[in-house]
């Protein structure tokens, strides 16, 4: 099979910070209430920038793009794998997750959220897991029906597509290379991406997917972007000051106006986006950076990233929610709010290891085993 094989380390230990990120802004909005932390304060900008800019689900999704990017598919076979490869790693254990919830919640375990939603009077409250639904509903609930659960997952079902895009790119563009030649071969790789991006416009975390792969395109068309050669210094330094005009941007969005993190302008969102290929390009242009990625607490928590993603929410659901809800009358609200943070975060980290090495770990052992039989036949 003609798949490019290229392994960042540091990209495990970006991916690892955005997970921390994304439990810590699901943690705030979900414990967040005005008496603490004022509308427009600044330790209430700092969290919205930082769960709601460019540090979350866009850098998640371009670095999900980049890397799908790094396959090369010049077979039809090789796309079909390639589809059947990714749809299996996400859907067998997002059915696991999923199951278990239901299990949870027809057992009365998430039934705090709701009841602390009301006593806090915050609908963006996690937990909201009280509803019914079938068991043979799961093989459609991972991709086409996220609607039902207030959850992360949702985001999932756009990961899925804007790799299954670049993937198809990629196809399209070898076939492109192989049968034109010229001028004419590059315009239609540059169409084919063009429309991609058209037909993604309205869904945010899959626009930024692209996005990602698009980074990775222009990364292979500079050559020389990276700053170690003279034709690719010019262009590396302009990749650089821009990165960090659109992080500044996307900052000065979150701390200079006020705004309901409910009812984002459009804009903030593409911004977000842009900021978050600036933050990408900054990693990939300064060694240190990279090196501090690489450490191997960072990179053993990024190997953990996608476990840690998809549990991380349940939990705050079963067990910060209790805890806050049980001892409300016993502790003042911030030291028990940080309590109930602390047990969570030590019990994702404990099922995030436990969901990787006996869900993760054996499921893709299995796929990988089925994609090469079928590759080879």
């Amino acid at each position: 099979m003609d798949w490019m094989k290229v392994r960042y380390g540091f990209l495990d230990g970006m991916k690892a910070i955005v997970c921390l990120f994304v439990f810590l802004g699901h943690y705030f909005v979900a414990f967040f209430i005005k008496d603490v932390f004022p509308m427009n304060s600044i330790p209430y900008r700092a969290c919205i920038l930082v769960f709601y800019g460019c540090y979350t689900v866009p850098l998640f999704c371009a670095i999900s793009g980049f890397l799908a990017m790094q396959k090369e598919l010049g077979k039809g076979w090789n796309l079909v794998l390639a589809t059947l490869n990714r749809f299996l790693r996400f859907e067998i254990p997002i059915v696991v997750v999923i199951a278990a919830v239901m299990l949870l919640n027809r057992r009365g375990l998430f039934a705090c959220g709701d009841l602390l939603a009301q006593r806090l009077e915050n609908k963006q409250l996690a937990g909201n897991y009280a509803f019914e639904s079938h068991y043979t509903w799961l093989y459609r609930k991972p991709f086409w029906d996220f609607q039902s659960y207030n959850s992360p997952l949702w985001m999932t079902g756009s990961l899925f597509a804007g790799n299954i895009a670049l993937y198809c790119y990629s196809y399209t563009a070898s076939l492109c290379r192989r049968y034109l030649k010229g001028p004419a071969s590059a315009v239609c790789q540059m169409a084919a991406m063009a429309l991609l991006f058209f037909l993604a416009r309205h869904d945010i975390p899959l626009f930024a997917v692209l996005l990602g792969g698009c980074y990775a395109l222009l990364r292979q068309w500079a050559g020389g972007m990276d700053g170690r050669h003279n034709s690719g210094r010019k262009a590396h330094a302009f990749g650089c000051a821009a990165g960090l005009l659109l992080m500044l941007l996307n900052a000065g969005l979150y701390f200079f106006r006020d705004f309901d993190f409910e009812r984002f302008p459009r804009y903030y969102e593409w911004v977000g986006m842009a900021a978050a290929c600036g933050i990408l390009h900054l990693v990939f242009s300064i060694p240190a950076v990279q090196g501090l990625l690489e450490g191997k607490a960072l990179t053993a928590l990024g190997k953990l990233s996608f476990a840690i993603y998809i549990v991380h929410y349940p939990l705050i659901g079963l067990l910060a929610c209790p805890m806050v809800y049980i001892l409300w009358d016993r502790l003042p609200y911030v030291p028990l709010v940080l309590l109930a943070f602390t047990a969570t975060a030590a019990a994702c980290l404990i099922a995030s290891i436990v969901f990787n090495r006996l869900i993760e770990r054996p499921c893709y052992a299995g796929i990988k085993k089925v994609i090469g039989f079928l590759g080879e036949n």
